[in-house]
């Protein structure tokens, strides 16, 4: 079906393009965005998750899953931030946000 060649080529592309990126958390942060807008995409239509999943049922659910996997790819590489920022000195803890957007923007 159409749809599902399109979705399947759009999710393609969308690995294609993350590969240009080489810092990591950059790939994750694309890839997450898109995904999730996927997904939600899906989600808020009901008349094109219907279309879609008609000739594949699990459609939805494996955008759903790319998103996550994304998600939790980046919390990883956000805990090695925060250990280093840790290390050198910086308190993440809440409130102190403001604080670190000025420590990062000097650097």
């Amino acid at each position: 079906m159409y749809i599902n060649r399109l979705l399947g080529a759009l999710s393609f592309n969308i690995q294609t393009k993350s590969d240009l990126y080489d810092d990591p958390i950059k790939k994750k942060i694309f890839l997450l965005n898109n995904y999730h807008f996927i997904s939600k995409r899906l989600e808020n239509d009901p008349k094109l998750l219907a279309l879609a999943s008609k000739h594949d049922a699990e459609l939805g659910p494996k955008f759903i899953q790319l998103t996550t996997e994304c998600k939790e790819d980046f919390m990883k590489q956000w805990d090695a931030v925060v250990a280093n920022a840790v290390v050198s000195g910086i308190n993440l803890n809440p409130g102190k946000d403001q604080l670190f957007k000025c420590k990062m923007g000097s650097t």
